[in-house]
């Protein structure tokens, strides 16, 4: 499904920079599709994404479409000052043991190092463990392919994931294996980190759809 919409204001810790995210249904598939093929076809951008060469645009197109159709999926795609910029999402949702695995995609590297990935996340957690499920979502799990130190450290020092192991020769990526890193985050965890982690990610504004915490 796609997810409600959401949005956020942060001034990015490095620049000072005031940025406006937007959490939506992509706002036009055919140029959405267009985007993430032409991100998907640069190395830098796929080099830690589990993810195959040569995408069409149909073949993205229809991965899309499809995500407002698979009910345990909850894909946002993430717009700053109106400019698709990549995307994020919860997959698979168990809704008996409420747990799931959370993902993001940047495709835009004019956006790289600017904390936008901090934003993204802390978002969608708050969403995740006041929602979804009944109750709200009791752990969100997030992996990290070996190499993406940025990545590993946003999500251990950041964002304050608990690392709970290294998963050997998980994936094959550009002629080689790679671990992945996993770690998890209970929703007890989260209620005492939430604040800290929205002040450090410079955090002005979060408005989730109505009937979650601000």
């Amino acid at each position: 499904m796609y997810g409600k919409v959401m949005t956020a204001v942060y001034v990015s810790p490095k620049s000072g920079e005031k940025i406006e995210l937007l959490f939506s249904p992509p706002v036009d598939e055919t140029k959405a599709a267009k985007q993430f093929v032409d991100w998907f076809n640069d190395n830098r951008v796929t080099q830690y994404l589990s993810v195959f060469y040569g995408l069409t645009e149909g073949y993205e197109a229809d991965w899309i479409r499809k995500q407002n159709n698979e009910e345990d999926v909850l894909t946002w795609f993430v717009y700053v000052n109106d400019k698709l910029a990549g995307n994020v999402g919860l997959k698979p949702i168990n809704f008996v043991n409420r747990h799931a695995e959370i993902g993001i995609v940047i495709g835009d590297k004019t956006l790289w190092g600017k904390g936008l990935a901090s934003v993204m996340e802390a978002t969608v957690l708050e969403y995740a463990f006041e929602n979804v499920a009944a109750g709200g979502l009791n752990k969100v799990i997030a992996r990290v392919i070996s190499g993406n130190h940025a990545s590993q450290k946003i999500q251990e020092k950041k964002i304050g994931f608990r690392t709970i192991g290294i998963m050997r020769e998980e994936i094959w990526s550009n002629g080689s294996w790679h671990d992945v890193w996993i770690g998890e985050m209970l929703s007890s965890e989260w209620k005492k980190k939430k604040s800290d982690v929205v002040k450090n990610a410079g955090i002005t504004e979060l408005e989730l759809y109505p009937g979650c915490e601000k």
